[in-house]
């Protein structure tokens, strides 16, 4: 999951340079790229557990790290939204 979050890095550096974005790349922008990019894993088995009893072992038997980190983000981008005014 790791992997996904690491080649989200450069794909997200891409993106912006093809779509003339500035700044291309800072520390905080491929931080957050490599932070959602760890998460896109976790939260796709969350929401097939589900539908699916087998995605659901697949989530529980995945590393809890992921699942925490997968969840903190999810949380600071709930109560982000709340706080927005």
């Amino acid at each position: 999951m790791a992997e996904l979050g690491i080649a989200m890095i450069p794909i997200k550096i891409i993106a912006r340079r093809l779509c003339a974005i500035a700044p291309v790349a800072t520390t905080r922008k491929s931080t957050v790229d490599f932070l959602n990019g760890t998460t896109i894993v976790p939260f796709v088995l969350m929401l097939g557990s589900v539908a699916s009893r087998d995605i659901h072992d697949v989530l529980t038997q995945t590393n809890m790290a992921f699942i925490g980190i997968a969840g903190a983000i999810g949380l600071v981008f709930a109560v982000g939204e709340l706080l927005e005014l």
